[in-house]
């Protein structure tokens, strides 16, 4: 073991790590840590969020957190933090964030929410699109994205879609798992 670095409360999440070997950390409280590759801590943040997944790191460096406010567990948010530890924006949504956030080519951050929506934010975090995949699903794992841009989700009810970058629907299938 090269060094050891204690995060009080902390999560079972993967940390993130960046191009020049920052490691982002997320402990149940809702702070992000960011560690050096000798084990300090560069800064911390309180990003006020119950995190389910992993922080996901912008071309610029923005660190990009979704989940449930630590004051109203239904509603969903979408945390941006710049690469120095300072809040650039949040976005909320009326449920709450449990997949993974993916950055597609064009930096749009895409994610979906338990209410089975999914949205597409521009690098401010202004909304570009939303779609209700259906009521009946929740998205909580990371959409994927193609060569081509388009993004295909999958559902917790085995209902696979797949959305142009623009957010028009191209195809869905059912894969019976439901």
């Amino acid at each position: 073991v090269k060094w050891q670095f204690k995060v009080d409360d902390m999560s079972s999440l993967p940390p993130a790590l960046s191009d020049d070997g920052i490691g982002y950390v997320v402990n149940e409280d809702g702070r992000l840590f960011a560690i050096d590759k000798n084990g300090m801590m560069v800064w911390s943040i309180a990003a006020n969020l119950i995190v389910y997944a992993s922080a996901t790191i912008g071309v610029d460096g923005t660190i990009y957190l979704g989940g449930s406010s630590i004051d109203d567990y239904s509603l969903g948010l979408i945390v941006a933090v710049d690469k120095n530890g300072t809040k650039k924006w949040q976005y909320e949504v009326d449920s709450t964030v449990e997949s993974q956030i993916s950055i597609n080519y064009d930096e749009t951050i895409i994610f979906g929410d338990r209410s089975g929506r999914l949205y597409a934010l521009d690098a401010n975090g202004q909304l570009r699109w939303q779609k209700t995949v259906s009521a009946e699903v929740e998205i909580s794992t990371a959409p994927a994205i193609t060569t081509q841009g388009n993004i295909l989700i999958s559902t917790n009810i085995g209902l696979v879609v797949c959305f142009t970058g623009e957010g028009e629907e191209i195809w869905r299938f059912d894969t019976g798992d439901g």
